[in-house]
């Protein structure tokens, strides 16, 4: 059994968990500067074979906030023999890598049999659980082959890729301890379907991602994708209704709000959300996994904290005016793992 990579930090901002930064025309290192002036801090490169693996992983090791994954997409299966296993093996033992993929089924184009699709999916589902990392899952029309395939190698922590799915499927998912990654295309006008998975499963089971270059969100549409859109995904999403965050006054007043609330305290010391009014001190608490969030806590004084992933409580004692603003989700660029 391998030996787990570290943490890596979180840095701020949002978190495109699927992008292929070699796949993007001009300099990469200018798309992670306009990506983070747009506020996205953290990208997951995401390898699709041994070469573009080890050029995700280069380009991880030269921006600050990239990371890399390592694997082989559907589509090069056929390609998947032991020099190519061997590579991307050698790719998981470096800390910047996060994940075994990008890996799964792709029964809709057929570019590698489906028998070597298979084949090459159940031995990446084994890799991942050799060096305990999730597995980035690219499925299309393959969704019942892809639940028996992930049952039959005990695979633990998965991310559904580009999710394609309806509700059941996210919901089938979300109950074997998934998470269910919605990419841009979730802005287009056509895809309610993902819209309502999405509002269907507990919001620390979704991820977010642009997949850049490619699914533009509707704004752009028909150009080429770019990590700092993963903001489109993100406020389509809040517009599903999704939760974010929970505050809790001493007299266990408890207030939910969507993420892109605001709340400020009242003249008096007590903080007011949506007309509430609640007395301090003040804990805030994340709604579902800790680790797909990020609060800012604003403390007149010029203390200002960010906290990620403490997996509970946060406590703000400190008197006079509090601010506490709830940012968009963002997520563990390792993947979120269940508490416990």
């Amino acid at each position: 059994m391998n030996e787990p990579n570290p943490e890596p930090p979180v840095h701020g901002g949002a978190v495109d968990t699927h992008c292929h930064l070699f796949l993007l025309d001009g300099d990469p290192a200018e798309r992670v500067r306009e990506a983070r002036e747009a506020g996205v801090g953290t990208l997951v490169c995401v390898g699709i074979d041994p070469g573009s693996s080890r050029r995700s992983l280069e380009l991880a090791r030269t921006l600050p906030g990239v990371y890399a994954t390592a694997g082989m997409h559907p589509h090069d299966a056929s390609g998947y023999d032991e020099r190519a296993r061997a590579e991307i093996e050698d790719l998981l033992s470096d800390p910047l890598v996060l994940a075994v993929g990008e890996c799964g089924l792709d029964f809709y184009r057929m570019h590698s049999p489906r028998e070597e699709q298979e084949a090459a999916l159940a031995d990446q589902v084994r890799l991942a659980r050799a060096f305990d990392l999730p597995l980035v899952v690219h499925v299309r029309e393959a969704w019942p082959e892809i639940l028996r395939l992930l049952d039959e190698g005990s695979a633990e922590r998965v991310v559904l890729h580009c999710f394609s799915g309806d509700e059941d499927m996210a919901r089938a998912c979300v109950e074997r301890g998934w998470f269910v990654s919605f990419a841009t295309n979730v802005t287009y006008p056509k895809n309610d379907h993902l819209r309502r998975a999405a509002a269907a499963i507990p919001l620390d089971r979704v991820l977010v991602e642009t997949d850049s270059p490619f699914l533009a969100p509707q704004r752009i549409r028909g150009r080429d994708n770019a990590p700092a859109n993963v903001l489109d995904a993100i406020e389509e999403l809040r517009g599903a209704g999704a939760e974010a965050m929970q505050i809790t006054g001493t007299g266990g007043t408890a207030v939910r709000i969507v993420a892109s609330t605001s709340f400020v305290d009242a003249a008096g010391g007590g903080l007011v959300v949506d007309g509430t009014a609640l007395t301090g001190p003040y804990t805030v608490t994340v709604i579902g996994d800790p680790q797909t969030m990020q609060v800012a806590l604003n403390i007149p004084g010029g203390v200002v904290e960010t906290v990620h992933n403490h997996g509970g409580n946060v406590t703000i004692a400190s008197p006079g005016t509090v601010q506490v603003s709830a940012l968009h989700p963002v997520t563990n660029p390792r993947y979120a793992q269940p508490a416990g």
